[in-house]
């Protein structure tokens, strides 16, 4: 297999499960300020909808009590299973678990989540807790992440300045940059940066990565590859530094800022 095909191979190999789970996790709390309106409640349950089809990672490690993640430095448990109860058990024990009674619930007989929303104006830090489940012939599916400890939901996703966490070694982002997400699977070689920028653009912040990522250390292992199909822009490159491989993935999406996400993986650790 050669190194272009081998690098391609990590990319794909990435637990996209845990990828997807945190992203929508990101997204849902985002609306959560603005939960009663229609539309957010919509997007909050088509968001619990795509991380359940997203396939679990064959061979993938998994704890005992689920997967832990560390998103913007605190910490989540991601389970899902299937039950024999019905739908609307589920979603009311997870209602019924909400802190103080406070929760954001949309669906039907088909499908809905729960989430445990913040019943105070001036407050902050609560328990995270977010579940998502789809009616089947023999039961219930579901998926479900909840924090062990309260979250400063504010603190996690500000809406200005770098978020919590830290940059991986050696990214050369630009100055204009700021960092949305990272994510890190607890006990798994693999880790993900998420970063958004409105100064740059597209072709600029491509520009920027390919002048930079060299003086860095990093080294090309697949080229560059460009969407310019019918949807947003995409560019993206497969390089590898010091023993971690890393996927780089430059996209402009509808609002016109670009995002850049760095998908990283220990290579000497791979599962």
């Amino acid at each position: 297999m050669t190194t272009a095909r081998r690098a391609w191979e990590i990319a794909r190999g990435w637990p996209l499960r845990t990828a997807a789970v945190g992203l929508a996790f990101a997204f849902v709390w985002s609306q959560l300020g603005a939960a009663r309106a229609d539309k957010a409640r919509d997007e909050m349950l088509a968001a619990g909808a795509d991380m359940l089809r997203v396939p679990e990672v064959p061979g993938a490690s998994a704890l005992d009590d689920g997967d832990r993640l560390l998103l913007n430095g605190a910490e989540l448990r991601v389970e899902r299973g299937h039950t024999a109860r019905a739908l609307a058990d589920v979603l009311a024990s997870a209602e019924a678990a909400c802190p103080h009674g406070s929760t954001v619930r949309q669906g039907d007989e088909r499908r809905g989540f729960v989430a445990c929303a913040d019943a105070g104006a001036d407050a902050a830090s609560l328990p995270v807790a977010y579940v998502y489940a789809e009616k089947r012939a023999d039961g219930t599916q579901f998926i479900d992440f909840h924090s062990p400890r309260p979250i400063d939901v504010r603190a996690l996703f500000p809406h200005g300045g770098d978020a919590p966490g830290s940059d991986p070694e050696a990214l050369p982002r630009p100055p204009s940059s700021r960092r949305a997400l990272t994510l890190r699977a607890a006990g798994q070689p693999y880790g993900t940066a998420v970063y958004r920028d409105r100064e740059l653009g597209f072709d600029d912040l491509v520009a920027h990565y390919q002048r930079a990522l060299p003086g860095a250390g990093w080294q090309t292992v697949a080229r560059w590859r460009t969407d310019e199909g019918t949807g947003p822009r995409e560019a993206s490159v497969v390089i590898e530094r010091a023993g971690v491989m890393a996927l780089l993935l430059v996209a402009q999406d509808s609002s016109e800022s670009t995002t850049t996400t760095f998908l990283t993986m220990e290579a000497n650790r791979e599962q």
